[in-house]
């Protein structure tokens, strides 16, 4: 899908090999540079594009060794290997990183923040109506194997297109975007339904073991049926009224857009987290269980207490900032448990919540 018109010869790129790359990162990253690609070239006016430019599309991701006092594990050393894993810091363009640019010289400010990196500096495209070989280190596809840009281009030279020729670039940008926002939709859209069912055995659980004082040996009755989970897996993808767009994974994807989202944290770590953590309080709210509920019976477990005042007190003392009234107490200890959901016995070792980022749908 990679448009010559939109193509450049990037001079100065240094560039890897994927193998120093967790193979999600890259596919997820890719999809997000697709998206802000688009986002960017939606603000070039239109008259601008009246006369020959040159369109030139500039990388959002610079991978580099990142410190491993911010992002731990990942940027350690691996077996056997004498170099650090690489992980991607977001570039931020003056101007965007798709700009339409006039027969000249023209000087690129960028800067590179986050991963313990921050870095800045120029690049100086040069457009002439020449025709230069056309090369681009990225792949032809949406999350397609691509090489690492590990320096960012000081030089770059372009050439000239038609009003007509920049007309079809931006689309094959735009049609890029899509495909990229819908794969990305699809990608994070099954770790949420991994993340639903987790977060429901948690709950499950952590009610068992506290209130009805049984253990991971006993057989557990499910909090929620399939068909529930489902549906709710389906209203955080789709939205409630079928609207995509009006989505919770949609907004997620927003915020992955956002230039300073990885400063301190890897996209897999970060995205297993954040889908991790809603969809737990979306468990609860489904059944009734408030935010503090774990709390609340951990306190009422620990105590031994069964006067409800003794409980709130010891509640009060250690937690003093949630305010606990008796009807979130009560709410608390008395979850309703689905009755259309069959009693099953749950290997709850292989379900535990891993919160390293660690999935089996994020390798």
């Amino acid at each position: 899908m990679t448009d010559p018109a939109i193509s450049a010869t990037h001079d100065d790129f240094a560039t890897e090999g994927g193998e120093r790359a967790h193979r999600w990162i890259r596919r997820i990253t890719s999809y997000i540079e697709a998206i802000v690609h688009s986002k960017d070239a939606r603000m070039i006016p239109l008259e601008t594009l009246e006369s020959e430019v040159a369109l030139v599309t500039l990388p959002v991701w610079l991978w580099a060794e990142a410190d491993p006092k911010i992002v731990g594990r990942k940027a350690t050393f691996m077996s056997g290997e004498t170099t650090r894993p690489l992980l991607p810091v977001r570039v931020q363009w003056e101007g965007g990183s798709v700009q339409a640019l006039s027969e000249g010289c023209h000087h690129l400010g960028w800067t590179v923040t986050g991963m313990g990196k921050r870095q800045s500096g120029n690049t100086a495209v040069t457009v002439d109506s020449n025709q230069f070989q056309q090369h681009v280190p990225y792949g032809d596809e949406p999350g397609a194997e691509s090489r690492l840009i590990t320096q960012l281009p000081f030089t770059i030279k372009q050439s000239l297109i038609t009003p007509g020729a920049s007309l079809q670039a931006l689309q094959t940008i735009e049609k890029m975007a899509q495909q990229s926002w819908w794969n990305f939709l699809s990608a994070i859209e099954r770790t949420l339904r991994e993340c639903l069912e987790r977060q429901h055995v948690s709950l499950m659980r952590d009610i068992d073991k506290t209130v009805t004082k049984l253990g991971p040996q006993d057989f557990g009755q499910p909090l929620l049926d399939s068909e529930t989970l489902d549906s709710m897996a389906t209203e955080m993808t789709l939205g409630a009224e079928g609207d995509p767009d009006q989505s919770y994974l949609s907004e997620l994807i927003d915020k992955c857009c956002k230039p300073e989202r990885f400063a301190k944290v890897d996209p897999q770590r970060y995205l297993y987290v954040e889908i991790s953590r809603t969809a737990g309080a979306a468990v609860q709210k489904r059944v009734g269980d408030p935010a503090i509920g774990r709390k609340i019976r951990k306190v009422y477990a620990e105590s031994g207490e069964v006067d409800p005042e003794k409980v709130i007190a010891l509640y009060r003392k250690e937690y003093p900032k949630d305010g606990l009234s008796y009807k979130r107490l009560t709410d608390a200890l008395n979850v309703i448990r689905d009755p259309m959901a069959e009693a099953v016995r749950v290997d709850f070792q292989s379900l535990d919540i891993d919160y390293n980022g660690q999935s089996w749908y994020l390798v």
